[in-house]
């Protein structure tokens, strides 16, 4: 959709693309991302602010600025999310995580990364989940064997220590008698 245009061809794109914000609000947010990026744009509008002003002039009908929409997009880059229309939510959820962010900076905790995930993504965290657990069951099985056998093995032990001790008072009094009778003859 966006290749071979230039900066000016896509801003016109976009300000085309204003007319349905709801329905294209996605689309015409990546566009603008990729016009911010562009290097014919960077050098057209070498201040950081004139190039948001120009944006912003793409985004006005959305209620947030180019910046603020951006910040949505990397805390929910879901298609099917901004596809609803309910951009509101997406821009509270996401003022909220910027608001958390900046106050974990401040505390010095580390960064929390909040996203929406997609069903797939999260289908495949609970399967991998599933196998682990499944694993750790197997673990804790085979840990209750070889404890039952540690246990088997320890009374094996304590009865053969016990007829040690036995076998050796025997060989003791026999070497006694056996001394005795050498002793005597």
């Amino acid at each position: 959709m966006t290749k071979a245009r230039t900066w000016s061809q896509k801003l016109t794109v976009a300000r085309t693309m204003r007319e349905s914000a709801g329905e294209t609000a996605y689309d015409r947010v990546q566009l603008l991302m990729e016009i911010y990026d562009d290097r014919d744009f960077l050098s057209r509008f070498p201040e950081e602010e004139r190039r948001e002003d120009v944006l912003d002039k793409c985004t006005d009908d959305l209620c947030a600025s180019f910046c603020e929409l951006r910040e949505m997009m990397r805390f929910n880059d879901d298609r099917a999310h901004w596809a609803k229309g309910n951009l509101g939510t997406l821009r509270i959820d996401t003022m909220a995580h910027l608001a958390e962010e900046a106050a974990n900076r401040r505390n010095g905790e580390p960064k929390r990364v909040h996203r929406i995930i997609k069903q797939s993504e999260f289908k495949q965290v609970q399967d991998e989940l599933k196998g682990e657990k499944l694993r750790s069951n197997t673990l804790q099985d085979s840990f209750q064997t070889q404890a039952q056998r540690t246990a088997e093995l320890e009374r094996e032990n304590s009865a053969l220590k016990l007829e040690n001790a036995e076998l050796k008072g025997r060989n003791s009094e026999l070497e006694r008698l056996v001394n005795r009778e050498l002793a005597s003859a």
